[in-house]
């Protein structure tokens, strides 16, 4: 792969994309920076504050015709740059590793004349990506893994993958696709591993909060939510940043899907914040 033609043609890429959303009117700006306003909101908004935010979202779209294809411009343009950025920083020579085993597990495929980089359907879910392991999460995403698990089930799957130094052994496990997810998770570590790569990605997987992660999504009232904050083997300090970490993953995890087009899995992870931000949990608890 030729590193400067590759960052030559992002570049090419970022003006042409600036280009077109600088000849955007200002009212149309306006209303796509009110849409992103609006769509950070409704992630901590309550049930009812929701329904109007919708209501606002679909307004705007109506009045601004080409406000989701501006709002996808603007996304474009964050990942070009993102992209240009990776290219800098990056030796030639682990860029080339990294798109081969990329292109062999079919995230990205290279232009044999051009050898421009495209990514596939697979390659731009694991580049959404930014707090669980894109490559783990995109594949399973694609293999349409959690199909036929329960939101609690999915939430407890994320569980493992947020950070927290046990101090016991973990005990039995309730969710029994959890080995496959560790065989994938090592098969992409293993490659790394044997190639002699560092590229930051997390691989550790903790199995000790998915049980009281996964009792408090089924608490159904105020009486076992204390119950189980009394059995706890860490701080209640901890476990409110740990539920809500994994609310903000969750909601990433809900975008992503939404823009790949996987709606099902999307609206699914979308009823998440019903189940974890419950009696003492709420987006303010982060100030407590």
């Amino acid at each position: 792969i030729d590193l400067d033609s590759q960052l030559i043609h992002t570049q090419n890429e970022i003006k042409s994309v600036e280009k077109a959303l600088g000849e955007i009117s200002e009212e149309d700006m306006g209303a796509v920076t009110k849409y992103q306003d609006l769509l950070y909101e409704k992630t901590y908004a309550t049930k009812k504050r929701k329904v109007a935010i919708d209501a606002e979202m679909k307004l705007l779209t109506k009045k601004s015709l080409n406000l989701l294809k501006i709002f996808r411009t603007k996304d474009k343009l964050d990942d070009l740059n993102n992209m240009a950025e990776s290219i800098k920083s990056s030796t030639l020579d682990q860029i080339n590793e990294i798109v081969e085993i990329l292109k062999t597990n079919k995230f990205l495929t290279v232009d044999d004349a051009s050898k421009i980089i495209t990514l596939t359907p697979k390659g731009v879910i694991a580049s959404k990506l930014k707090k669980l392991n894109p490559l783990l999460f995109a594949e399973l995403i694609y293999l349409n893994f959690f199909d036929d698990m329960s939101v609690i089930e999915i939430i407890g799957v994320i569980s493992c993958f947020t950070y927290y130094k046990a101090k016991e052994e973990h005990k039995e496990l309730s969710i029994c696709k959890l080995p496959k997810i560790k065989k994938l998770n090592d098969y992409y570590q293993s490659i790394e591993l044997r190639n002699k790569l560092s590229t930051g990605i997390d691989y550790n997987i903790e199995y000790s909060l998915i049980n009281s992660v996964m009792d408090w999504c089924h608490c159904k009232d105020e009486l076992e939510c204390k119950d189980i904050l009394r059995q706890l083997d860490l701080s209640l300090g901890d476990f409110m940043k740990i539920i809500l970490e994994i609310n903000n993953t969750v909601e990433e995890l809900s975008k992503v899907t939404e823009l790949a087009g996987y709606i099902e899995l999307c609206s699914k992870l979308q009823t998440a914040p019903d189940v974890l931000l419950k009696y003492i949990m709420s987006p303010q608890s982060l100030y407590i």
